[in-house]
């Protein structure tokens, strides 16, 4: 399809459960016209862009987003007859450190993926109405996993180290995409143990580029210096030290390809405050509107 106008990509970054800022932006965008012509994801974005690609609504994904609660996602990897056969086999195989007690993630994962496939009704990466493409890491190569639209032309030349894999479903790369580490289990898919993509690229703005994006605008929810004081807990500070590290990754890589980056402020909601959803929702819209001017402008210069 011929544009008379430029495309518009939106990067959604990871934030834990302050990704749902991302639907509040969402809705601003759609509301005041501004188009969006592919998206992408990584952890808690790549949820948001996996529902918007399929063509659900930002006031949908609010909906199931204020409903939802950790029990329904959330299994535990606890299992204390599991741990202490692992430490007995790894004990008599003379592999046994003190680390042999830990489990390799804190989370399954299954319920999680479960809820995820149900919510997308199984369909594959292939099947999204928008080009979409989502962002995972390979713990054992370091590698980037991106998860795209096979539709989407992408140089693959121009991505280093850097592998593309079409034929999934949606709620695999999603589960992969934010599998935190040392809170979720690894996903494992096609051989590889997939991790957070935030490890490598926590707000994809290369990636649309690529795709063809004229105009890229990405949404950090990321740490960006101020003081938290709510990491009180082990979830909270692997999250908190993932994001320090995530945010020089971000300046030396998005920042570079971005055309603007929206910086919601939301620093001050913790991972387990499931209450404040509709107060991060509307963050989310307030921190759009903020930027709108700059959006429109940056749309009608390049128009």
């Amino acid at each position: 399809m011929t544009h008379c106008r430029p495309k518009v990509g939106i990067a959604l970054s990871g934030g834990g459960l302050r990704g749902v800022a991302h639907i509040g932006i969402l809705k601003v965008l759609i509301e005041q016209n501004i188009p969006i012509d592919l998206i992408a994801g990584t952890s808690a974005g790549s949820i948001i862009a996996a529902f918007y690609a399929l063509g659900y609504s930002p006031h949908y994904m609010e909906k199931i987003a204020k409903q939802l609660h950790q029990k329904q996602l959330f299994d535990s990897n606890f299992n204390l007859t599991a741990l202490l056969w692992n430490t007995a086999l790894d004990f008599l195989l003379r592999r046994f450190s003190i680390w042999s007690l830990l489990p390799r993630g804190l989370i399954k994962g299954n319920r999680l993926e479960y809820y995820f496939n149900t919510q997308f009704r199984g369909k594959k990466i292939k099947e999204t109405k928008l080009p979409l493409a989502i962002m995972a890491t390979d713990i054992h190569t370091g590698e980037t996993i991106v998860f795209a639209s096979p539709h989407v032309k992408i140089d693959t030349l121009k991505l280093h180290h850097t592998v593309m894999m079409h034929d999934v479903s949606l709620a695999e790369a999603v589960r992969a995409s934010t599998a935190i580490p040392g809170i979720f289990l690894p996903k494992t898919l096609s051989g590889r143990w997939l991790v957070d993509g935030g490890l490598q690229n926590n707000l994809p703005t290369a990636i649309l580029r690529l795709m063809g994006a004229d105009i890229v605008i990405g949404i950090d929810l990321g740490y960006a210096g101020e003081r938290r004081d709510y990491i009180d807990n082990i979830s909270e500070i692997i999250i908190q030290s993932f994001e320090v590290m995530n945010r020089e990754i971000t300046v030396c890589k998005a920042e570079q390809t971005a055309d603007l980056i929206i910086y919601p402020k939301i620093y001050d909601v913790g991972l387990t405050q499931v209450s404040r959803i509709p107060e991060v929702i509307r963050r989310g819209e307030e921190a759009a509107f903020n930027y709108l001017p700059a959006i429109v402008e940056r749309v009608k210069k390049y128009a």
